[in-house]
């Protein structure tokens, strides 16, 4: 984000300082590049969170919400473009991130390397530690698609599939130069990671690709994505 790409009249930026605004363009320049990764979310998470700030404070508003809020929003991140495409539930998770930095990154360090790798995405950060430091309990895969039990909630849900479809995809272009052979174990995340990488190691990403959308197919027929594949008539 260059010099002249601030605006001067009006000044989207009067209310933030110039380390605030430094951190903004180098935010910006990161998301310009790529969406994934520890740092990367650290940083993005920092000026989400001075973006989100300025937004309630010209909102009036104590809290993120409501059509005000939202119009704010909007009037700052046309400025951020790439940061503007992060969705909601990623810049939810981003800030809090940037909320619990400290406890985060103590948390990050002390993993092992292999693992440390493997969480690249927001949510897969936020999710490992709450569980590694017992704030949540690890959940299960509901059989039962998300969308179907949101209602009204809809727009949250594609969401959320979003975000769950790019770590899938993510996880599906790693590749794991020292897997041995092709093995499968889904009991914990990060082997369900590696599993991933054996697939994609042995068959290639086109053969993994189709692997994932038939798999999206049986679990959730009516998706966009499954409508495209083939359903199998028997699932054993």
């Amino acid at each position: 984000m260059a010099d002249n790409d601030l605006p001067k009249t009006p000044n989207p930026w009067e209310n933030f300082t110039s380390e605030q605004i430094e951190n903004l363009r180098r935010a910006e320049e990161a998301a310009a590049v790529e969406l994934v990764g520890f740092a990367r979310w650290l940083l993005l998470g920092s000026a989400l969170a001075d973006l989100q700030q300025e937004a309630k404070r010209r909102a009036n508003s104590q809290t993120p919400q409501g059509r005000r809020y939202s119009d704010m929003w909007e009037g700052l991140v046309q400025h951020t473009p790439h940061l503007a495409r992060v969705s909601p539930p990623e810049r939810s998770d981003a800030i809090w991130l940037h909320a619990h930095r400290e406890a985060v990154m103590a948390w990050h360090h002390a993993l092992p390397p292999k693992r440390r790798d493997s969480l690249r995405t927001p949510r897969v950060i936020r999710r490992n530690f709450e569980v590694d430091t017992g704030v949540a309990k690890p959940k299960r895969m509901s059989r039962e698609p998300a969308i179907k039990k949101c209602g009204p909630g809809i727009a949250a849900a594609i969401d959320e599939a979003v975000v769950d479809l790019r770590n899938v995809a993510d996880d599906l272009v790693r590749v794991n130069a020292g897997a041995a052979g092709l093995a499968y174990d889904l009991s914990t995340p990060e082997l369900t990671v590696e599993s991933a990488c054996a697939v994609v190691e042995v068959y290639d990403t086109d053969g993994a690709r189709r692997l994932a959308v038939a798999i999206l197919a049986i679990l959730d027929p009516a998706s966009p994505t499954a409508l495209a594949a083939p359903i199998p008539t028997t699932i054993h």
